[in-house]
């Protein structure tokens, strides 16, 4: 099984949604679920947090997906080692983990670098704005960009 790793800041937005909406997406794709699996970090994260409420309601009440159960997990060594693919929110988290991790070059990009160039045509830029603090219309906004790279995303692994 090869591991995707999504990371954020403190794994209890951005990358939790992530996390979630490609894990459903595998498990109702009998082609790829037993060739993935999902897991998500935080650059910064406490480990233990829950997935903030607005990130658990919208993808809840949006796409039908339960995170409630999400504990955050701080990024180490084991899990960059262990990913076949590290998927990052913003270019920064993508600079933090080389940082720390130069192992993992040639394995992470950003979320939206590795699935497409279109997001720059729509004007959200390459990295992901991270709504923590803001009102359910942020986190909204977030999870559909997320959602439309997941889609892409997925298609990429079905076509690898």
């Amino acid at each position: 099984m090869r591991n995707i790793m999504f990371v954020c800041t403190g794994n209890t937005c951005r990358s939790s949604m992530a996390e979630g909406m490609l894990k459903n997406s595998i498990q109702n794709n009998s082609e790829l679920r037993d060739e993935y699996t999902v897991t998500s970090s935080g650059v910064h994260a406490f480990d233990g947090d829950p997935a903030s409420m607005n990130s658990i309601s919208v993808l809840a009440q949006r796409y039908g997906i339960d995170i409630s159960k999400h504990k955050s997990k701080m990024l180490n060594k084991k899990s960059v080692d262990e990913a076949f693919l590290i998927l990052t929110m913003t270019r920064a988290h993508k600079d933090a983990v080389l940082a720390c991790f130069p192992e993992s070059n040639g394995k992470i990009f950003t979320l939206k670098e590795y699935v497409s160039d279109e997001a720059l045509e729509k004007g959200y830029g390459m990295d992901i704005v991270d709504p923590y603090g803001g009102n359910i219309k942020e986190y909204e906004k977030c999870a559909e960009e997320i959602a439309a790279a997941i889609a892409k995303l997925e298609l990429k692994l079905g076509s690898s």
